[in-house]
């Protein structure tokens, strides 16, 4: 047989890697790397930030093994978000031009959520809020919420 014939697999990369797929708990760090402690493996798994998909700190994740250093780091990318830690974070709104965003109030690195008028609850520009994050897709690059509550300005520390 020749070699039309013959066929190989690929793997979505054109067959450049061997993959290994882990559930783990993905921390992100404050300078933006995220960390995902896998119980059967030595060593936890480096995730760029590039590589987050839709994971934010703390959730249970699914990971693919896409790479191994010479220094015998492990590099992974996630494929799947399998529960999230959390679902309301604390922050501000944030009005721009034609858009209404959520600034959250945390020292990990956590991306603007998109706020629909109609889910605004009352809050104005510049409150502290409770927001929860309501949707969040693949193909959206921005997460979606919507306020909860305003906190009272009484209430700040």
């Amino acid at each position: 047989m020749g070699r039309k014939n013959a066929k190989k697999k690929k793997n979505g990369d054109g067959g450049k890697r061997s993959a290994s797929v882990h559930k783990g708990s993905i921390e992100i760090t404050r300078s933006g790397m995220g960390y995902v402690t896998v119980e059967d493996l030595h060593r936890d798994v480096l995730i760029r930030p590039q590589h987050f998909q839709t994971a934010l700190h703390g959730d249970k994740v699914e990971i693919e093994v896409v790479k191994h250093t010479s220094a015998g780091r492990m590099e992974g990318v996630v494929t799947k978000v399998l529960e999230r830690k959390q679902l309301e974070f604390i922050g501000y709104i944030q009005f721009q031009k034609n858009h209404i965003f959520f600034l959250p109030d945390t020292e990990r690195p956590m991306p603007d959520l998109y706020i629909h008028q109609s889910k605004l609850n009352g809050a104005v520009n510049g409150d502290r809020v409770v927001v929860k994050l309501t949707s969040w897709d693949k193909e959206k690059r921005v997460p979606e919420g919507e306020v909860v509550e305003t906190v009272d300005k009484n209430d700040l520390n």
